[in-house]
């Protein structure tokens, strides 16, 4: 089956909240002007976006993301063969995923994006308060608030509470924030940026060989400043990170075939 029969990105990219990369995210700040008092800068993360998707509901918001009902009923069909079709061995069994999309399929950052699309469209609709800024970037969510505390963490509430399998952490500040590898400031009424680099506190052992062998180990030094952007792990580590968080994971429901 060709990839190609899968990308929907024309359908995903045309949403209003969508964001490509950091320069996009950059590019967008700067339609934002002078900001009222007690502006808010806020993030809201999907916890296990992809592990908490279902397919009626992924497959649905396929659906609705195509206007020609024929290409979307044969993308929707894809989309459910692959999600139908997902098997994985672990040690000595092999498993067949009964639910939500493999983080490795070529179709699931589009899958997900869709998803979120169709579910955040729907809520939105429905707010008497909308955010001055909101954008999202796959499973990371980036607003602008001007309506107060209390009103943004009950948009944060009722966001959370929209769907019965989707929970949104939130971060929030009134200086500055961190989204993606952007440092957002508040100065003086507008918005300024920085490059933001994590900090390392603790070294899981599936990270990719070319980290773990740049960062110390000692009790003593286990903190490291480091560019996100400079370890692309490699497909067989990407293999190995895969397998080691589904044996910690209670997101994946499975079914043992052998």
């Amino acid at each position: 089956m060709s990839s190609d029969l899968l990308n929907y990105r024309p359908y995903t990219t045309s949403t209003p909240s969508y964001l490509r990369d950091t320069t996009d995210f950059l590019r967008k700040l700067q339609s934002i002007g002078d900001l009222p008092e007690n502006t808010i800068l806020a993030t809201m993360d999907v916890e296990a976006l992809y592990t908490n998707t279902p397919h009626k509901d992924g497959l649905q918001a396929v659906r609705n993301s195509i206007p020609d009902n024929v290409t979307a009923n044969l993308v929707a069909e894809l989309c459910d063969f692959v999600l139908t079709h997902n098997y994985f061995t672990f040690g000595d069994n092999v498993y067949l995923q009964i639910s939500s999309t493999a983080m490795d399929t070529r179709m699931a950052p589009q899958y997900a994006n869709v998803f979120m699309a169709y579910l955040e469209q729907r809520f939105l609709s429905s707010r008497p308060l909308m955010p001055l800024l909101y954008l999202r970037y796959i499973d990371d969510i980036f607003i602008i608030w001007t309506h107060g505390k209390e009103a943004l963490e009950e948009f944060h509430h009722d966001f959370n509470n929209f769907h019965p399998t989707i929970n949104l952490s939130l971060d929030q500040s009134t200086e500055e924030i961190h989204f993606l590898d952007i440092t957002v400031l508040i100065s003086n009424g507008h918005i300024n940026t920085t490059l933001y680099r994590k900090l390392l506190t603790a070294i899981p052992t599936y990270m990719p060989p070319a980290f773990t062998q740049t960062t110390p180990h000692s009790p003593l030094s286990t903190a490291k400043l480091y560019d996100t952007t400079a370890f692309a792990p490699t497909p067989q580590t990407e293999t190995n990170t895969y397998k080691i968080s589904i044996e910690h994971s209670y997101n994946y429901n499975t079914h043992l075939l052998k």
